[in-house]
């Protein structure tokens, strides 16, 4: 007798406590909240966004992935979610298990299957168009997700907010203090042995701000440690075979203004497997600070950025049935329109349990549904954003110039970061030029010369 020794399941659930004023649909769109079952039985909660009178398998949806200690309703995820929603688009909002209180608790490499549960919900609501976006800390969990899972479903990758090299970053930028560093990775390798390293250690961590925040030995060492860490976008970010988007504001106080250089010059290194990167950067006239990193007075702007990035995969008239997914039968419902739990944007009464199950054993015969083929992402016409696009087959290189467009002068540290992450460089200066133009607006925007 056949036995599931474990699914991914999903369900109607009730709307979080404390939501923002403005997370809710605009006219024509159905928000609903989810509870999705993790492969390893940690409850994801989501919030799906979805436009009204439009199938799902001809809609592209935008899986959502917070930062650190945020969640569904964090200020970049619903902004751009409530704006695409009304222009036809879906998303999939999530809160994964650093969300809240459980910020720098978690291990790095157990977030991906937060991220694995609302990709195979979405696959199962009926999408097979489908974005992922990290932002701040979620940034590196998406990029690594997509770096290792290759699902053709997976048509492109948006990071905003998004850091270089976290482990070197936390070790010189946040702590800063190399006694204190030490103290912290002893401790958390001596709770590894003891097998505690799920619980917090009894030294804080010098964090965001100067703050001390409370830090588990599993976060230290898989997203801060510099020898242990795998939180390191530059390593993971040439790995992604799909088209990416990077936004930053320039008034972001948290990621500095090299670290989307150092990304940038990763993904363009000898033998990436990205096919095109456009790094846009949203002009913003407040000193850095963390509300910068929000995008909180470039919301509309940030919409804007995000909504070019879906030309890069439109979705399918007729797509194929569903089929096996590394080993689990996906069964979805009859019908061509999978309706979602809790659809209605009414918020009252009580709601049917309606649950989709998901066999961890591999189907007989392969596939459930036939082979799925692969699909070329093709832009449909030119983009909305006229900023550069960074191919990493060009033939070009840059040298990172030492000034920035601002009059900041970049240390030899970080110059010495920039060149180390790179293996060719550019015949001319990379600079950013607050002259520059795009159709949405006056956007100081990176420029890359072209001869």
């Amino acid at each position: 007798m056949v036995q599931i020794v474990a699914s991914i399941e999903y369900e109607a659930a009730r709307p979080p406590d404390g939501l923002p004023d403005d997370m809710e649909p605009l006219p024509g769109v159905s928000l609903g909240y989810l509870a999705i079952k993790a492969i390893d039985s940690f409850i994801v909660h989501a919030a799906l966004w979805q436009p009204e009178n439009k199938p799902p398998a001809e809609t592209t949806i935008i899986v959502q992935v917070h930062g650190s200690g945020g969640n569904l309703a964090s200020l970049p995820l619903r902004v751009i979610a409530r704006a695409l929603s009304a222009q036809g688009y879906a998303a999939l909002s999530i809160s994964t298990r650093q969300h809240d209180e459980h910020v720098n608790t978690d291990n790095f490499f157990e977030v991906r299957r937060d991220i694995e549960a609302a990709i195979v919900t979405a696959k199962a609501l009926g999408y097979r168009s489908i974005i992922l976006q990290g932002h701040s800390l979620g940034t590196v969990q998406v990029a690594f997700f997509a770096a290792i899972d290759w699902d053709t479903a997976i048509k492109a990758v948006i990071l905003t907010g998004a850091f270089g090299k976290l482990p070197w970053k936390s070790r010189h930028i946040l702590i800063q203090d190399e006694e204190k560093y030490r103290v912290l990775a002893g401790a958390s390798r001596g709770a590894l042995k003891a097998g505690t390293s799920a619980e917090i250690l009894p030294i804080n961590m010098r964090w965001i701000g100067g703050i001390e925040t409370p830090i588990t030995a599993q976060h230290f060492l898989t997203y801060r440690d510099e020898q242990a860490s795998a939180a390191d976008g530059t390593y993971w970010i040439p790995r992604i075979p799909r088209p990416i988007l990077i936004v930053r504001d320039e008034a972001d106080g948290v990621v500095l203004p090299f670290e989307p250089y150092m990304l940038l010059s990763a993904a363009q290194a000898e033998g990436s497997l990205v096919p095109s990167i456009k790094y846009v950067l949203v002009p913003d006239r407040r000193p850095p600070s963390r509300e910068g990193h929000s995008f909180t007075d470039n919301t509309d702007t940030l919409a804007d950025a995000v909504a070019a990035a879906f030309r890069f995969c439109p979705p399918k008239k007729e797509p194929p049935p569903l089929s096996s997914d590394r080993g689990r039968s996906l069964r979805a419902p009859p019908g061509s329109r999978v309706e979602p739990p809790n659809a209605s944007r009414s918020r009252q009464g009580s709601a049917r349990r309606d649950r989709r199950r998901w066999s961890a054993r591999p189907p007989a015969g392969g596939s459930a549904g036939g082979a799925e083929p692969r699909h070329r992402c093709r832009r449909s016409g030119p983009s909305s954003i006229t900023g550069r696009d960074f191919g990493p087959r060009s033939g070009a290189s840059s040298t990172i110039s030492r000034s920035t467009a601002t009059g900041h002068v970049l240390p030899d540290v970080i110059l010495g970061m920039i060149d180390a992450s790179t293996t060719r460089k550019l015949a001319a200066p990379c600079t950013r030029s607050s002259s520059s133009t795009t159709a949405l607006g006056s956007w100081p925007i990176l420029q890359v010369p072209t001869t």
